[in-house]
């Protein structure tokens, strides 16, 4: 049930990429809308392009089984049990996988055959995602986020970063079970603190430790609450969501000008078309929601019998193209 649930919300997660595509100019046929996340930065820094040229076509290799039609749990070279969160491919090319098993798989060639050999694990707690940017993975693990400066070759690697305490807190030191980490091209790490309903940022982050507390708090209006759909700060939640507040944000993506964050219980998608800052609280707010038809509705796919285009029912994750 593990791997069915995880796949679900990976299939979600691609067709919400789709959907967003398409509002950004990226859908084929139809008319064309303006950008949903506004314009893009005058200079933005090059992107790497990874993709696919049949958009939905059939898969060509399987990981953890040795054929597609397999479904055992130990058929394959190395196994991956209930794969967790987002895996990611570093700038080597190489592709990094956390399991239930407490381990962040690697692989060195993975899109060549199926039922790949693993180069070599390094053993995690409850990995909830891992992310590249460039040469540096980040890592979200159990109540803490690792920063490698360059993606690990070995099972002896150690993050260069490390941040979060042991035990899950609400304050501006620790997590509670984050569900992603993710480091921006500009240089901002973002934090999806699940359950403290809060997504916390640096705008800048150093080689080495210590990272220090975050300089930005969205979703709460102070860094020690942490109650869902709390918009007036009081550590309690209100009676509906909104424009500031949050419930069990899982995801988050961002050029480092634009902010997309995947807001779960509350069934819907933020976008912020200019990146928040420290100085100005209005900021803090965000300008567009997807799956709600207001910043103050919060019901699984907008109350309506069944799904419809324009709704969502607990969103997982979010990924946006180069284009």
């Amino acid at each position: 049930m593990k791997v069915q649930s995880s796949l679900r919300a990976r299939l979600c997660g691609v067709a919400f990429l789709m959907v967003l595509a398409a509002g950004c100019g990226g859908g084929g046929g139809g008319e064309v809308g303006p950008p949903v996340l506004g314009a893009p930065p005058v200079n933005p820094p090059a992107a790497e392009v990874r993709g696919w040229t049949n958009t939905f076509g059939s898969a060509a290799v399987v990981l953890g089984q040795t054929a597609f039609d397999q479904v055992d749990p130990q058929g394959s070279v190395t196994p991956i049990p209930s794969p967790s969160g987002a895996a990611a491919v570093s700038a080597d090319g190489r592709l990094f996988v956390g399991t239930s098993n407490h381990e962040l798989l690697v692989f060195n060639q993975y899109d060549t055959v199926s039922g790949p050999a693993v180069a070599f694990s390094i053993q995690m707690p409850s990995i909830s995602s891992v992310s590249a940017q460039g040469a540096k993975l980040v890592v979200a693990a159990e109540h803490r986020v690792h920063i490698f400066n360059s993606a690990p070759l070995d099972d002896q690697a150690v993050p260069s970063i490390s941040w979060g305490a042991a035990f899950p807190g609400c304050s501006a030191t620790t997590l509670r079970q984050p569900r992603a980490g993710f480091l921006t091209r500009m240089g901002q790490l973002i934090i999806a603190d699940s359950f403290n309903n809060r997504v916390l940022i640096w705008e800048a982050v150093p080689e080495d430790g210590p990272l220090g507390e975050p300089t930005i708090v969205l979703g709460q209006r102070h860094v020690e609450t942490c109650a869902a759909n709390d918009d007036d700060g009081d550590g309690a939640s209100d009676d509906s969501a909104g424009s500031r507040s949050m419930s069990f944000p899982t995801s988050v993506w961002s050029d480092g000008v634009r902010l997309v964050v995947v807001d779960s219980r509350n069934h819907r998608v933020l976008i912020w078309d200019t990146f928040p800052t420290a100085a100005d609280e209005s900021t803090h707010l965000a300008h567009h929601v997807l799956g709600q038809e207001a910043f103050d509705a919060a019901e699984p796919n907008r109350g309506l019998p069944e799904a419809q285009a324009t709704t969502l029912n607990l969103p997982a994750s979010v990924d946006v193209s180069a284009a």
